[in-house]
């Protein structure tokens, strides 16, 4: 942003449109030619067939309206950084007149608009309507010292948990000055040593049952914590100070409100302008008017309106403070049309940066065949791999069969539409989204299958090796605890089940990396596949090839099933 231009645009000018560079033009056609790089198709096949652009040059305006805010707050202490008055009333009429004395402040106005173009969106835009912008400067303290009621203007008051005597009764004997003895529990008595039938008197306590507490030397009562034994604490009202006070503040703060001639302006233009709120100043060459005679012809022009709806006539009729920031905004924009196989597609452009917006989903149509094969594949029709390949030679489909591999399914459509920003709808990307999961599941589905069978058929042979063999016996023959027989027997069951899903999803990620690799000659890291049922079918395989072993324990005569399994057995009512 810069000052106002030697040629500046007349304040009580509405919309001046002037003649766009063609650069404009040719900066967002390029764009739209790179879009379709990698979906069969290449930059040169985008035609271009009609381009109309303006710029557009119009004054806008943020008013500064200067509000205040009152309350009321009560502080330990004399709050000596405050200005002493007597009573509530003082401190009401006082804020009144600080206020009032605005209107003479000779820098207020310059320092006001300095504080809003100090923000980095300078009061720019539709996002800083009902901004409220603080202005510390401008913040007014006043208070009454008032000697602190709670402790009298003491400072301290009496200790509460001790009643002031700076002692309390004993935690430990409850004032009894007693304790029951440790020795014999209370009961007086104790076995004889080397006699466990014979009782004698407790030589601790001397058969009483109860010794002197050490805890308070046997007063009743020990020194209070709370107050050191004092008696009295500091007073929480005015934390020791004997002074509270009662503090007014009264704080400024400028309520932003941005104008501009949206009913002049084209509907995407307006449009536009509204969905890049934030950013707004990004996208339009913005010159603030500082001058002082601009500044004042401005508000001569403002009270000759006739509209009485005018903001800056009506703010000054209600004796409102208000200063405006005047904008100088030159704004291009743009439509372009253009053709992809025979087929016309349009674009509006906004702003400096020609961004492309309302933009036709022409990636919908260039990738509608890739799509097709990306469908047979997620529906097993044909070649699962080939047709994954063929959908795979268009960049866009490409892009999101290798996001679906390597990341969550919400994430992937996230970097998708990333990566295609404009042309591309989002149907179409949580279609291809969605089929990719769907054909890289039956990419693995086979490996997954045959990982299942070994895994199972691994499950029968350990689980045989180990409970049908002197296997078990000579690993846990040491162990005389059959608890931890069992514990062991349990681990075994949940390490090979671990072990064996491992396997499983190692070849399924095999396969699923021949495939990828396929789509990228570089290496990139997969995301680890998804098993559905065949994680459920392992474990069941697991669980079953352990039963079945443990249960052949019982009927083989070389083999001793495990104890934990016969205590089951005899316990169930067979």
């Amino acid at each position: 942003m810069t000052d106002t231009p030697e040629n500046a645009l007349p304040l009580d000018a509405q919309i001046h449109e002037l003649k766009i560079d063609p650069e404009y033009k040719d900066q967002a056609f390029e764009t739209i030619r790179n879009l379709v790089k990698g979906n069969k198709y290449k930059p040169e096949d985008v035609k271009l067939e009609a381009f109309e652009g303006k710029v557009l040059r119009f004054s806008a305006y943020t008013l500064m309206t200067l509000v205040f805010e009152r309350e009321k707050s009560l502080k330990p202490g004399r709050y000596e950084s405050a200005k002493k008055v007597e009573t509530e009333e003082s401190a009401n009429i006082e804020m009144d007149n600080a206020y009032k004395a605005l209107e003479n402040k000779a820098d207020l106005e310059r320092n006001v608009r300095e504080t809003a173009l100090n923000r980095k969106d300078k009061g720019f835009g539709i996002q800083t309507d009902n901004t409220y912008v603080p202005l510390p400067a401008l913040k007014k303290e006043f208070v009454i010292f008032e000697a602190c009621r709670t402790c009298k203007a003491k400072g301290t008051i009496q200790c509460l948990p001790c009643s002031g005597n700076g002692r309390i009764v004993c935690t430990r004997c409850k004032g009894t000055r007693r304790t029951p003895c440790k020795h014999c529990g209370g009961a007086r008595m104790v076995s004889m040593p080397g006699d466990a039938n014979r009782k004698i008197q407790c030589p601790i306590c001397h058969g009483q049952g109860f010794v002197g507490c050490i805890l308070c030397n046997q007063t009743g009562y020990i020194p209070c914590k709370v107050c050191s034994s004092r008696g009295f604490t500091q007073c929480p009202s005015c934390q020791g100070t004997a002074w509270n006070s009662h503090v007014f503040t009264q704080e400024i703060q400028a309520r932003t409100n941005f104008f501009y001639p949206k009913e002049n302006l084209p509907d995407k233009v307006a449009t536009s302008m509204e969905e890049r709120n934030s950013d707004l100043s990004e996208h339009a060459i913005i010159r603030i008017i500082t001058d002082n005679m601009n500044l004042a012809q401005w508000k001569k022009i403002q009270a000759s309106l006739p509209d009485t709806d005018n903001p800056f006539n009506k703010a000054m009729k209600e004796g409102d403070i208000c200063f405006p920031i005047l904008y100088d905004v030159t704004l291009p924009y743009g439509h372009i049309e253009y053709a992809i196989n025979d087929k016309s597609y349009y674009t509006f452009l906004f702003g400096q940066k020609a961004v492309l917006t309302h933009v036709s989903p022409f990636l919908d149509d260039l990738i509608a065949n890739g799509l097709r094969k990306l469908k047979d594949a997620a529906e097993l029709r044909g070649n699962v791999h080939e047709n994954l390949m063929a959908a795979g030679e268009y960049r866009t489909i490409k892009e999101g069969i290798v996001f679906t591999a390597t990341s969550s399914l919400k994430k992937a459509r996230v970097k998708l539409k990333s990566a295609n920003p404009l042309g591309l709808s989002d149907n179409a990307a949580t279609e291809i989204i969605s089929l990719s999961d769907h054909a890289l599941k039956n990419i693995t589905k086979k490996p997954r299958m045959i990982g299942t069978i070994i895994a199972g058929l691994s499950y029968a042979a350990l689980f045989c090796a180990y409970f049908l063999t002197p296997i078990r016996e000579n690993i846990l023959g040491n162990i005389p605890n059959s608890m931890l027989h069992g514990l062991a027997d349990a681990v075994l069951l949940g390490a090979a089940t671990y072990i064996g899903i491992i396997g499983i999803q190692s070849g399924a990620q095999n396969a699923l990396r021949k495939t990828i690799g396929m789509l990228l000659p570089n290496k990139i890291k997969t995301a680890a596949p998804k098993l559905g049922g065949a994680i459920y079918w392992n474990i069941g395989a697991s669980g079953t090839a352990f039963l079945a072993a443990v249960e052949a324990s019982r009927h083989i005569a070389e083999a001793t099933p495990p104890e934990w399994y016969a205590a089951l057995v005899n316990a169930l009512p067979i």
